[in-house]
């Protein structure tokens, strides 16, 4: 038993293919750019290795402005993401799916989303600094009644994560263009993303919505294996028929998190709440709690 606990806990802590190690077979510019906390929901930009990471936010909203109102709603989040040229090309895929109960009175039911496709290119340098940009394609593969229980669980999943908002879309096929850029100044991280996402309901008429998303990381490395970090978005929906009110067109979400750098398997642990009013209408506020894993491969 001692023996295969010591060989479990030597390969979780051991590094990854790409490692130091490797450096001696004349691989060094994979390892040129300093490695960086990975960020809750954007990715590490100059990964040299494939990464797959799981995370679930659970949380509600308040006041009960929906049969899913303060019911506790459950999101989980699943994604790969693979270097294909080095540390310049990114390959990558996501999902999501959601748990939650139509109201107090029925069973906790799962509702599947849409599936996520993306590639990304990268610049960066040995200092740190790194830019880029790619583009992503989300697929209509979430399948449920736009008015019964199901539609109600999809719109509070959505409030949970606005800036995830075509996960949860039915019958939507998205385009969704992006920027990164990062920089690195000792053990201060800084990243952002602008990004862009136009929806066409495939199923219900042909409707396009576009929204304009921001997402700004930071995080201060408190030591070799602990970075400290908080994760901001701004959400504004440019073009959507379904809004009414000026008013809420603009959302804001915050989320202070803590992530471990071990070096094949990365936990976080964090929340997220609305800065302001929740996506939901006739909601006011939002609350989740946050934990994932990043593995390494």
């Amino acid at each position: 038993m001692r023996t295969a606990i010591a060989a479990t806990a030597a390969l979780l802590l051991a590094p990854p293919a790409w490692s130091s190690t490797a450096r001696a077979a004349g691989v060094d510019d994979l390892r040129a750019v300093p490695d960086a906390p990975r960020p809750p929901f954007l990715p590490e930009l100059t990964h040299p290795d494939g990464e797959a990471s799981l995370e679930v936010t659970s949380g509600a909203v308040w006041p009960r402005a929906d049969p899913l109102g303060h019911v506790p709603v459950h999101i989980a989040r699943i994604a790969a993401e693979q270097p294909i040229g080095g540390r310049h090309f990114f390959a990558g895929a996501t999902y999501e799916g959601a748990l939650g109960a139509p109201d107090s009175a029925r069973a906790v039911e799962p509702l599947g989303g849409n599936a996520e496709l993306s590639g990304r290119a990268i610049w960066a340098t040995s200092t740190g600094l790194a830019f880029g940009g790619g583009a992503a394609v989300v697929l209509p593969t979430a399948s449920f009644g736009r008015d019964g229980p199901a539609a109600g669980l999809a719109r509070a999943a959505i409030s949970l994560r606005p800036f995830d908002a075509a996960f949860f879309d039915e019958g939507s096929f998205a385009l969704h263009p992006f920027l990164d850029v990062r920089t690195l100044t000792g053990p201060l991280v800084l990243q952002l993303r602008q990004s862009f996402r136009w929806s066409f309901d495939v199923r219900g008429g042909g409707d396009v919505r576009l929204t304009a998303t921001a997402t700004l990381y930071a995080a201060v490395r408190a030591t070799r294996v602990v970075a400290l970090g908080v994760e901001a978005y701004e959400l504004y929906l440019v073009e959507d028929a379904s809004v009414t009110d000026e008013g809420r067109r603009l959302f804001f979400a915050l989320s202070p998190n803590v992530r471990l750098m071990l070096p094949r398997v990365q936990p976080m642990i964090g929340v997220l709440t609305s800065i302001g009013p929740a996506y939901l209408a006739g909601a006011e506020h939002m609350f989740a709690a946050r934990a994932g894993v990043t593995v390494l491969y």
